[in-house]
């Protein structure tokens, strides 16, 4: 499995995030602890990579939750497995929980691409430890002959002042700590083009958005303004979750079928229009060119 096959046929990459089950539950606010609503979860996910992954190039599975719909993923779209366990909220202090009775070997036995998502700091207490997990996992998947992408999710620490400016500097320097450690980086857009085009400048590696934003126009934009500073596609999957809002009764019940609904179509649009918006932004940089 060579990272080419992460692309689509213009040369970008996108990618779908099916496997943060917990956290689209808890925003929906089933409980999968409760048999009916793991049942309308594992529906509602079973829809999704059945309507979804014909359209985009890769789709993240976990082990745990989605991968028992692996079937239904389209032909066409290559698999990626994530390491960590999801729960649906995260610690950034703390180093990522592994699954258990789970490891590169099995990703590269069901010819899928290892993903690993770490919320990082680089003056936090575990950062070399984050460093050396991150950098063991890429040395396994050399070993393996299979490809890995991070996730790298930059965080405030609590004693900081929030800041934009201190956000991009621990982005950037945490850019340059992983980008030996990796094939491919997701990082978020931080609102300033000048640092996406530094973060395309100091990575010989391809970069590619990503995004915990559940607004359409948000992304949309963001995406545009990663693509015009250099990134070469997206991983999302927040922002094609259903909304139970949406399906909810006077009762409190949800009608499934709604949002099944809301899958097959507003969902889908919107994932349409974000795999155009990436493809067609090759055709028009290739136009320049000649």
């Amino acid at each position: 499995m060579t990272i080419d096959a992460l692309r689509t046929k213009e040369g970008m990459f996108t990618l779908l995030e099916l496997d943060r089950v917990p956290a689209m539950a808890d925003a929906m606010e089933l409980q999968l602890s409760n048999s009916d609503h793991a049942a309308i979860v594992s529906q509602l996910t079973q829809k999704m990579i059945e309507v979804y992954t014909k359209h985009v190039s890769g789709v993240v599975l976990s082990p745990e939750h989605s991968f028992r719909h692996r079937e239904t993923v389209a032909a066409t779209c290559v698999p990626l497995l994530s390491l960590e366990k999801k729960t649906p909220a995260v610690d950034p202090l703390v180093v990522p929980s592994l699954v258990e009775n789970w490891s590169v070997e099995n990703i590269a036995n069901n010819y899928a691409v290892a993903k690993l998502e770490l919320y990082y700091h680089p003056a936090e207490q575990q950062a070399a430890i984050k460093k050396q997990m991150v950098a063991e996992f890429y040395d396994y998947c050399q070993y393996e002959g299979i490809e890995f992408v991070l996730e790298l999710l930059v965080y405030h620490q609590a004693h900081e002042k929030p800041s934009p400016e201190g956000m991009i500097e621990a982005q950037l320097l945490a850019v340059q700590e992983f980008r030996e450690s990796c094939d491919v980086i997701a990082l978020e857009y931080l609102g300033d083009s000048l640092a996406a085009v530094t973060i395309t400048a100091e990575l010989d590696i391809p970069w590619i958005l990503t995004s915990r934003s559940g607004e359409y126009e948000d992304c949309k934009r963001e995406l545009r303004a990663s693509l015009e500073s250099g990134a070469q596609g997206f991983l999302m999957g927040d922002v094609f979750w259903p909304k139970v809002s949406h399906a909810e009764g006077t009762d409190g019940s949800v009608d499934v079928s709604m949002l099944e609904t809301e899958i097959e179509h507003q969902s889908r649009d919107h994932l349409l229009e974000l795999v155009r918006i990436t493809n067609e932004f090759t055709a028009k940089e290739q136009e320049k060119t000649e």
